[in-house]
């Protein structure tokens, strides 16, 4: 039995781009500069986890209304 989103607790990096409407470039510029929360699993794995993606999200969307 397949996950559904609201189950997810990570998304990948191309997950994560989808989600947000966005290219995978452009997550992986924020995670390399630190702007977005992730996980690396491994040397090569890294995680967006769902409730830090919403923060992130929440956090941005409040700094654009000063």
């Amino acid at each position: 039995m397949g996950k559904t989103t609201a189950d997810r607790l990570v998304y990948s990096i191309p997950e994560a781009a989808h989600a947000l409407h966005c290219s995978k470039s452009l997550v992986y510029d924020l995670v390399k500069a630190d702007k977005l929360p992730h996980v690396h699993l491994s040397e090569k794995r890294v995680v967006i986890p769902v409730a830090t993606l919403e923060k992130y999200l929440k956090e941005q969307s409040e700094g654009s209304n000063e």
